[in-house]
Protein backbone atom coordinates (compact mmCIF):
# COMPACT_ATOMS: atom_id res chain seq x y z
CA UNK A 1 0.00 0.00 0.00
CA UNK A 2 1.45 3.35 -1.11
CA UNK A 3 2.46 5.85 1.58
CA UNK A 4 0.42 9.03 1.53
CA UNK A 5 2.39 12.30 0.91
CA UNK A 6 1.55 15.41 2.97
CA UNK A 7 1.31 18.52 0.81
CA UNK A 8 1.92 21.91 2.46
CA UNK A 9 0.47 24.93 0.71
CA UNK A 10 2.62 28.01 0.04
CA UNK A 11 0.54 30.33 2.29
CA UNK A 12 0.94 27.88 5.18
CA UNK A 13 4.70 27.65 4.62
CA UNK A 14 5.01 31.42 4.48
CA UNK A 15 3.02 31.84 7.69
CA UNK A 16 5.16 29.24 9.46
CA UNK A 17 8.40 30.96 8.41
CA UNK A 18 7.11 34.34 9.57
CA UNK A 19 6.16 32.91 12.96
CA UNK A 20 9.57 31.23 13.25
CA UNK A 21 11.28 34.52 12.40
CA UNK A 22 9.29 36.38 15.03
CA UNK A 23 10.14 33.74 17.62
CA UNK A 24 13.85 34.12 16.83
CA UNK A 25 13.55 37.92 16.90
CA UNK A 26 12.02 38.07 20.35
CA UNK A 27 13.84 35.07 21.83
CA UNK A 28 16.35 35.77 24.70
CA UNK A 29 19.89 36.55 23.63
CA UNK A 30 21.40 33.50 25.29
CA UNK A 31 19.20 31.20 23.16
CA UNK A 32 19.89 32.96 19.85
CA UNK A 33 23.60 33.10 20.71
CA UNK A 34 23.65 29.33 21.30
CA UNK A 35 21.84 28.65 18.01
CA UNK A 36 24.24 31.01 16.19
CA UNK A 37 27.30 29.23 17.60
CA UNK A 38 25.83 25.84 16.71
CA UNK A 39 25.11 26.99 13.15
CA UNK A 40 28.64 28.32 12.70
CA UNK A 41 30.06 25.09 14.17
CA UNK A 42 28.13 22.97 11.65
CA UNK A 43 28.47 25.07 8.51
CA UNK A 44 31.47 27.29 9.21
CA UNK A 45 33.76 25.06 7.11
CA UNK A 46 31.84 25.88 3.96
CA UNK A 47 31.65 29.57 4.77
CA UNK A 48 35.44 29.99 5.29
CA UNK A 49 34.83 31.15 8.84
CA UNK A 50 37.82 30.52 11.08
CA UNK A 51 36.47 29.37 14.46
CA UNK A 52 39.91 28.62 15.90
CA UNK A 53 40.35 32.14 17.37
CA UNK A 54 39.14 32.69 20.86
CA UNK A 55 36.19 34.98 21.10
CA UNK A 56 35.98 37.41 24.03
CA UNK A 57 33.16 36.76 26.38
CA UNK A 58 30.20 39.10 26.18
CA UNK A 59 30.62 42.11 28.42
CA UNK A 60 34.38 41.50 28.79
CA UNK A 61 36.05 42.74 25.57
CA UNK A 62 39.78 42.33 25.18
CA UNK A 63 41.77 45.59 25.69
CA UNK A 64 45.08 46.33 24.00
CA UNK A 65 47.05 48.35 26.57
CA UNK A 66 49.36 49.62 23.84
CA UNK A 67 46.52 51.84 22.63
CA UNK A 68 46.30 53.71 25.94
CA UNK A 69 48.51 56.11 27.90
CA UNK A 70 48.65 56.71 31.66
CA UNK A 71 46.49 59.48 33.10
CA UNK A 72 49.57 61.57 33.98
CA UNK A 73 50.81 61.38 30.39
CA UNK A 74 47.35 62.24 29.12
CA UNK A 75 47.17 65.33 31.33
CA UNK A 76 50.62 66.41 30.13
CA UNK A 77 49.61 66.04 26.48
CA UNK A 78 46.36 67.92 27.12
CA UNK A 79 48.27 70.81 28.72
CA UNK A 80 50.65 71.01 25.78
CA UNK A 81 47.70 70.94 23.41
CA UNK A 82 45.98 73.80 25.27
CA UNK A 83 49.19 75.84 25.10
CA UNK A 84 49.44 75.24 21.36
CA UNK A 85 45.85 76.38 20.91
CA UNK A 86 46.58 79.54 22.91
CA UNK A 87 49.68 80.20 20.78
CA UNK A 88 47.65 79.68 17.62
CA UNK A 89 45.00 82.15 18.75
CA UNK A 90 47.69 84.72 19.60
CA UNK A 91 49.32 84.28 16.19
CA UNK A 92 45.94 84.59 14.50
CA UNK A 93 45.19 87.83 16.38
CA UNK A 94 48.55 89.28 15.41
CA UNK A 95 48.02 88.19 11.80
CA UNK A 96 44.64 89.92 11.71
CA UNK A 97 46.16 93.06 13.22
CA UNK A 98 48.98 93.03 10.69
CA UNK A 99 46.51 92.43 7.86
CA UNK A 100 44.45 95.41 8.94
CA UNK A 101 47.51 97.66 9.07
CA UNK A 102 49.45 96.27 6.14
CA UNK A 103 48.26 99.03 3.78
CA UNK A 104 49.59 101.65 6.21
CA UNK A 105 53.25 100.82 5.71
CA UNK A 106 55.17 103.87 4.53
CA UNK A 107 57.20 102.25 1.76
CA UNK A 108 58.84 99.07 0.56
CA UNK A 109 61.62 98.21 2.97
CA UNK A 110 59.81 99.53 6.01
CA UNK A 111 58.25 97.39 8.67
CA UNK A 112 55.36 97.53 11.08
CA UNK A 113 56.18 96.47 14.62
CA UNK A 114 53.15 95.35 16.65
CA UNK A 115 53.24 96.37 20.31
CA UNK A 116 50.85 95.79 23.19
CA UNK A 117 49.50 98.78 25.07
CA UNK A 118 50.61 98.66 28.70
CA UNK A 119 48.88 101.86 29.79
CA UNK A 120 46.94 104.73 28.26
CA UNK A 121 48.02 107.70 30.37
CA UNK A 122 45.50 110.46 29.68
CA UNK A 123 45.38 113.19 32.32
CA UNK A 124 44.55 116.89 32.43
CA UNK A 125 47.98 117.91 31.16
CA UNK A 126 49.33 114.83 29.40
CA UNK A 127 48.08 112.45 26.73
CA UNK A 128 50.51 109.55 26.40
CA UNK A 129 50.61 105.79 25.99
CA UNK A 130 53.08 103.16 27.24
CA UNK A 131 53.85 100.21 24.94
CA UNK A 132 55.82 97.00 25.53
CA UNK A 133 58.41 97.47 22.76
CA UNK A 134 61.56 99.57 23.02
CA UNK A 135 64.92 100.38 21.50
CA UNK A 136 65.92 96.71 21.56
CA UNK A 137 63.13 96.13 19.02
CA UNK A 138 64.06 99.07 16.76
CA UNK A 139 61.87 101.72 18.41
CA UNK A 140 63.26 105.26 18.14
CA UNK A 141 62.02 108.76 18.90
CA UNK A 142 59.68 110.50 16.44
CA UNK A 143 58.56 107.28 14.74
CA UNK A 144 54.90 107.34 13.77
CA UNK A 145 52.47 105.12 15.67
CA UNK A 146 49.32 103.63 14.14
CA UNK A 147 46.17 102.55 15.92
CA UNK A 148 43.07 101.31 14.15
CA UNK A 149 44.84 102.03 10.80
CA UNK A 150 45.20 105.74 11.67
CA UNK A 151 48.09 107.86 12.98
CA UNK A 152 47.59 108.29 16.72
CA UNK A 153 50.92 109.86 17.66
CA UNK A 154 54.70 109.57 17.65
CA UNK A 155 57.33 107.95 19.84
CA UNK A 156 58.27 110.38 22.62
CA UNK A 157 60.89 108.28 24.40
CA UNK A 158 62.31 104.82 23.74
CA UNK A 159 63.71 102.66 26.53
CA UNK A 160 65.21 99.21 26.14
CA UNK A 161 61.99 97.23 26.60
CA UNK A 162 59.26 99.88 26.56
CA UNK A 163 58.45 103.21 24.94
CA UNK A 164 56.26 106.26 25.53
CA UNK A 165 53.93 107.43 22.78
CA UNK A 166 52.92 111.08 22.56
CA UNK A 167 49.33 111.09 21.34
CA UNK A 168 48.08 113.65 18.84
CA UNK A 169 45.94 115.28 21.56
CA UNK A 170 48.92 115.88 23.88
CA UNK A 171 49.75 119.59 24.42
CA UNK A 172 53.30 119.06 23.14
CA UNK A 173 52.18 117.29 19.94
CA UNK A 174 52.60 119.08 16.60
CA UNK A 175 52.11 117.11 13.38
CA UNK A 176 52.06 118.46 9.82
CA UNK A 177 48.71 117.60 8.23
CA UNK A 178 46.63 118.11 5.12
CA UNK A 179 42.85 118.67 5.07
CA UNK A 180 40.41 117.64 2.37
CA UNK A 181 36.76 116.93 1.75
CA UNK A 182 35.83 113.27 1.69
CA UNK A 183 36.84 111.71 -1.61
CA UNK A 184 38.92 114.72 -2.72
CA UNK A 185 42.70 115.04 -2.77
CA UNK A 186 44.17 116.75 0.32
CA UNK A 187 44.91 120.37 -0.50
CA UNK A 188 45.09 122.48 2.70
CA UNK A 189 48.45 122.44 4.51
CA UNK A 190 48.38 122.95 8.27
CA UNK A 191 49.87 121.91 11.60
CA UNK A 192 47.72 119.99 14.08
CA UNK A 193 48.49 120.45 17.77
CA UNK A 194 47.10 119.01 20.97
CA UNK A 195 45.32 120.81 23.79
CA UNK A 196 44.92 117.95 26.30
CA UNK A 197 41.30 117.73 25.23
CA UNK A 198 39.31 114.95 23.54
CA UNK A 199 40.25 116.59 20.23
CA UNK A 200 43.25 118.17 18.51
CA UNK A 201 43.33 121.70 17.10
CA UNK A 202 44.28 123.19 13.75
CA UNK A 203 44.83 126.96 13.71
CA UNK A 204 45.95 129.60 11.21
CA UNK A 205 43.92 128.26 8.29
CA UNK A 206 42.56 131.22 6.25
CA UNK A 207 38.79 131.34 5.82
CA UNK A 208 39.24 131.53 2.06
CA UNK A 209 39.60 127.75 2.24
CA UNK A 210 36.39 125.84 2.61
CA UNK A 211 36.43 123.58 5.68
CA UNK A 212 33.42 121.75 7.10
CA UNK A 213 32.57 119.00 9.57
CA UNK A 214 33.67 115.49 8.57
CA UNK A 215 36.47 116.79 6.37
CA UNK A 216 39.38 114.36 6.53
CA UNK A 217 42.66 115.23 8.24
CA UNK A 218 45.75 113.33 7.06
CA UNK A 219 49.18 113.14 8.63
CA UNK A 220 51.47 114.62 6.01
CA UNK A 221 54.37 112.70 4.56
CA UNK A 222 57.66 113.09 6.42
CA UNK A 223 60.88 111.84 4.81
CA UNK A 224 62.39 108.93 6.69
CA UNK A 225 59.38 108.56 8.99
CA UNK A 226 56.17 108.54 6.95
CA UNK A 227 56.35 108.20 3.18
CA UNK A 228 52.60 108.16 2.51
CA UNK A 229 49.77 110.22 3.99
CA UNK A 230 47.64 108.46 6.59
CA UNK A 231 44.33 109.45 8.10
CA UNK A 232 44.65 110.81 11.63
CA UNK A 233 41.23 112.34 12.32
CA UNK A 234 38.13 114.13 11.07
CA UNK A 235 36.95 117.68 11.50
CA UNK A 236 34.48 117.74 14.40
CA UNK A 237 33.94 121.54 14.54
CA UNK A 238 34.91 124.45 12.35
CA UNK A 239 34.23 128.04 13.50
CA UNK A 240 35.78 131.48 13.05
CA UNK A 241 38.72 132.13 15.34
CA UNK A 242 37.68 134.47 18.18
CA UNK A 243 40.99 136.35 18.06
CA UNK A 244 41.42 136.34 14.28
CA UNK A 245 38.04 136.36 12.46
CA UNK A 246 39.77 135.78 9.11
CA UNK A 247 41.05 132.40 10.29
CA UNK A 248 39.37 129.11 11.08
CA UNK A 249 39.37 127.48 14.51
CA UNK A 250 39.26 123.77 13.65
CA UNK A 251 38.71 120.93 16.13
CA UNK A 252 39.79 117.47 15.01
CA UNK A 253 38.38 114.25 16.49
CA UNK A 254 40.89 111.36 16.43
CA UNK A 255 39.99 108.60 14.01
CA UNK A 256 39.98 106.02 16.83
CA UNK A 257 39.38 105.83 20.56
CA UNK A 258 42.80 105.65 22.24
CA UNK A 259 41.43 104.02 25.40
CA UNK A 260 40.03 101.08 23.44
CA UNK A 261 43.33 100.16 21.81
CA UNK A 262 45.05 97.03 23.06
CA UNK A 263 47.69 96.95 20.31
CA UNK A 264 49.37 99.55 18.11
CA UNK A 265 51.76 99.46 15.18
CA UNK A 266 55.03 101.39 15.08
CA UNK A 267 56.46 102.19 11.66
CA UNK A 268 60.05 101.00 11.58
CA UNK A 269 61.96 102.44 8.64
CA UNK A 270 64.49 100.60 6.55
CA UNK A 271 67.35 102.21 8.48
CA UNK A 272 66.19 100.83 11.84
CA UNK A 273 65.66 97.38 10.27
CA UNK A 274 69.25 97.39 8.97
CA UNK A 275 70.55 98.43 12.39
CA UNK A 276 68.70 95.53 14.04
CA UNK A 277 70.17 93.07 11.53
CA UNK A 278 73.77 94.06 12.28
Amino acid sequence: MAKAHTKISKPTLFTALVIAGLVMLFAPGRITGTLNSAFLGLFGWCMNIDMSHDRPAAGNPQINLDDYVPRSEYNKLLTEYDNLVADLIEMQNKYETLSGMASDLPAVGAGLLIADVIKCDITAGRHEMIINKGSDDGIAENQYVLGGSSVIGTILRAYEKTARVRLITDPASAIPVKISAQGNPPYINAVMTGKALPYAVIANVPKKYKVAENYRVYAEKKPGLLDVRRITGRVAKCMPDENSPLLWDIRVAPACDFKRLSQVGVIITKFEIQELQK
